[in-house]
């Protein structure tokens, strides 16, 4: 004997009933087979807003009815072409349902015993309509009504079952039944006197498990809309996968805590009869699904992770608890006088925390401060304290009996992540471990959880870019051209973009490949709320990428990493501004432990910031810095030779995209200053801006012109001047550098005329090279050199430090 329960999804259209068809023709079942129904789709919620509308006198309650006579006709009229002669059993239903919702309309009650036998037309129908298709497929089928096997006493809403009776009916009717396959509704009951009861939300499973275990079946499937039981909540964590096999009582912790596949009490009579569950996939029978019983085998330190979400936490406390005679007992005699459950527990000599629904809260609180009214008069106790908006995350699984090392991880990962954590508390049996945190932080705690006990690639990072010039573009293009390469370890998300017009974000992912198209429909930019939207997303992994040039961006970065969010910057005024600020803002990635990269300041792609704090890390010390670090400058003093004058050369660096569109900008030096400035700051020395010395090259009376054009007419009248630093040079043998320097606590930036001895005498084109001379690099310095400048090389950087910052 083998018992099937399909979902409501699973018989939500008529395709999906179809692939039900097929699945129990497919099966080649040998043994009798109980097949058990839901009402179709969110037929259940329909029927309980028709009941509620018409007891609030809203005529909107026969518009609800006419949509579920339209979806069941519909599927009716699908799936039998020709004039079913079964429709006038569904309208007569349905007619019912109209009559009773309009004498729920006139006297305005609504019990829950009327509740009841409004939501019990959705499984009656469903089940029905399943019992005709079935019949055409050539099965010997009956149809037998719910309410003739179950019985229970007359606690509406959610009824209990008088097991022994139940059973003894169930094993009677399929005794003198020989039909092969049986169609029931689940869901529904009937009490003592007859009347329709239901088995609570969800309780098409538990009518089967009853069935089931009154008939001691081989095994119970229950056929969903997923493959089996997840090890999280699939729309939350992508990466979510079924497991493949549970105990009974890891069933039953995911279950009470959060997993929505399986209703609580199904589990109970199966256990009882060890008969194994099977929860499987409609839509795709081929997979394994999940077998729960007690002989699994699973590879991982936890089985799943759950959530309970809008979840109050109640606090009784006070120094004069320990005094209290059975404070435990009374509490708990309140808690099941209310009929309240519990879903966590903690507890010291001096307070008690409860974890319960939000809906229950104004009830259990008065109640309690009633029972110790007299403890809270004399001051031995506070009024109770009541802390909403929290949800309850919990670890599961029989391998947590190492619960030690479950624990430790699991305060790690959401310590890591700034995810403040209320209260933990551990199961009796070991076997799950609970924490309890901010509604706002479920999504972003159950993904980093599940990457840290799972660990299946690729690890998610969730970007937000702000700045799509130069640099921002060419990273879209790298991150897609690299996507697929990065997949195997990494999976790099563009959640928000933004330029200075525009923002726009994407909570699925932006396509980058169409990100102009994405950010031309997006909202008007406003620096503040785009900030706030990252906050509010708070996702797992995120990263703020900061390719702009702007000091009100730079200025995010400490509200960033506050909110677990680290920051890769290319902009150098955040790390040259203040020395205080500078500082600050290392001091608060440290200790929100989030990455803070800024390789690109300095050098574009270049490993020059990395290469420095390796050599610091590993106990080196500096001794001299000496660079040229302008690959503007560098290109124009490398292209300024004889023949050509100052002002063509600094044009066609300006043409060619080498300078800023004010190329001042780049021939004041003050761009050399703030990357000098970074490098020492990086050694360790508080060094402010105004302290480096500069000598100028660019004479006063250029660098003060109106515009870009009076600069350049200005520049074109020292061409003598320029030219003589040029000859000046060239005839000694010498080259042109414009080159940062930093020793024995001082730096300077100048124009200097260098010898082929010098090891920076061969740089050519717009290169950039560095030069470390340490402790241990004395007599052979370390020297790096390349391209410093440009958006593609910058953008690899930004890259590398992506991928840096997801290790």
């Amino acid at each position: 004997m083998k018992v099937l329960k399909f979902g409501g999804t699973s018989v939500g259209n008529p395709h999906a009933i179809e692939q039900v068809c097929d699945i129990i023709k497919n099966n080649n079942l040998q043994d009798r087979c109980a097949i058990i129904v839901s009402a179709v789709g969110n037929t259940t919620d329909m029927l309980v807003k028709c009941g509620q509308l018409a007891y609030h006198k809203n005529e909107k309650y026969r518009y609800f009815i006419e949509e579920i006579e339209i979806q069941h006709l519909n599927i009716i009229r699908a799936l039998f072409p020709s004039q079913s002669n079964f429709i006038s059993s569904i309208k007569k239903r349905l007619n019912f349902l109209e009559i009773f919702c309009d004498s729920i309309f006139h006297v305005m009650e609504l019990s829950k015993r009327s509740l009841d036998r409004i939501m019990s037309l959705g499984e009656l129908i469903s089940s029905y309509l399943f019992y005709e298709k079935i019949k055409e497929y050539g099965f010997k089928t009956i149809w037998k009504d719910s309410q003739e096997l179950i019985v229970t006493d007359e606690r509406y809403g959610c009824a209990q079952v008088d097991i022994i009776k139940s059973y003894k009916k169930i094993q009677y009717f399929f005794s003198i039944e020989s039909a092969p396959y049986a169609i029931l509704p689940g869901f529904i009951a009937s009490s003592p006197r007859k009347e329709v009861t239901t088995l609570g939300r969800g309780g098409s499973d538990y009518s089967a498990a009853i069935i089931a275990a009154a008939l001691k079946a081989e095994v119970l499937e229950i056929w969903t809309d997923v493959s089996g039981i997840m090890t999280a909540d699939p729309r939350i964590v992508l990466q979510a996968f079924p497991i493949e096999n549970l105990f009974y009582e890891e069933a039953i912790e995911l279950s009470n805590l959060g997993a929505k596949v399986i209703y609580p009490p199904t589990l109970h009579p199966v256990i009882e009869k060890q008969i194994p569950i099977l929860v499987k996939n409609t839509f795709s029978p081929s997979e394994k699904g999940t077998r729960i019983n007690n002989a699994p085998c699973f590879k991982h330190s936890v089985t799943g992770i759950s959530v309970k979400k809008n979840m109050t936490m109640i606090t009784l406390k006070g120094i004069g608890m320990i005094n209290i005679l059975n404070y435990l007992k009374r509490l708990f005699t309140v808690l099941s006088r209310e009929k309240i459950q519990v879903l966590f527990f903690s507890t010291s000599e001096h307070s008690i925390l409860l974890g319960i629904e939000e809906s229950e809260v104004m009830q259990i609180k008065n109640s309690i401060n009633n029972e110790f009214s007299q403890e809270i008069d004399k001051k031995y106790l506070f009024p109770v304290l009541v802390e909403q908006d929290l949800s309850i995350i919990t670890v599961i699984g029989d391998k947590t009996k190492n619960m030690h090392r479950t624990s430790a991880r699991m305060f790690i990962t959401l310590s890591k992540n700034n995810i403040y954590i209320r209260d933990l508390a551990y199961n009796v049996s070991k076997k799950n471990m609970s924490a309890v945190i901010k509604n706002s932080d479920f999504k972003k705690a159950l993904n980093v959880l599940h990457e840290t006990f799972f660990e299946i690639p690729p690890k998610p990072i969730n970007l937000f870019v702000a700045g799509i010039g130069k640099v921002g573009r060419k990273l879209l293009e790298h991150i897609s051209i690299q996507k697929t390469y990065l997949i195997k370890e990494l999976q790099i998300q563009v959640m928000g973009l933004c330029n200075s017009k525009t923002m726009y974000f994407e909570e699925q992912g932006i396509d980058v490949k169409n990100w102009k198209k994405n950010l031309e429909s997006g909202n008007r930019m406003r620096l503040h709320r785009f900030i706030e939207k990252i906050h509010l997303m708070n996702m797992h992994n995120s990263i703020f990428i900061d390719a702009t040039d702007s000091q009100d961006v730079a200025r995010t970065y400490d509200k960033l990493f506050v909110k677990g969010i680290g920051v890769i910057t290319c902009n150098k005024i955040a790390c040259s501004s203040s020395y205080k600020d500078y500082k600050n803002l290392k001091k608060i990635a440290r200790y929100f432990k989030v990455p803070f990269f800024l390789e690109t300041n300095v050098g574009a792609g270049l490993p020059i910031i990395s290469t420095l704090n390796d050599l610091l890390n590993s106990g080196d010390k500096i001794h001299l810095i000496e660079a040229v670090l302008s690959g503007s400058i560098n290109f124009i003093f490398n292209h300024f030779k004889s023949g050509r004058t100052f002002s063509e050369t600094v044009r066609e660096a300006q043409k060619r995209g080498y300078t800023e569109p004010d190329p001042r900008i780049d021939l004041s030096g003050i761009d050399v200053m703030r990357k000098i400035l970074i490098l020492v700051r990086e050694c360790g020395d508080s060094m402010e801006l105004s302290q480096i010395r500069q000598k100028p090259f660019l004479p006063e009376e250029c660098v003060k012109a109106n515009n870009v054009e009076s600069f350049y007419e200005k520049l074109s009248q020292y061409e003598n001047y320029f030219g003589r630093l040029r000859e000046e040079a060239k005839n000694k043998g010498k080259k042109l550098r414009f080159m940062a320097k930093y020793e024995k606590g001082n730096a300077n930036v100048e124009l200097k005329s260098i010898g082929p001895e010098h090891p920076f005498y061969q740089l050519e084109g717009d290169d950039n090279i560095i030069l470390y001379k340490t402790q241990r690099y004395y007599e052979q310095p370390l020297i790096i050199k390349g391209a410093g400048a440009g958006a593609e090389v910058t953008a690899s950087g930004i890259l590398s430090d992506i991928i840096k910052a997801s290790r």
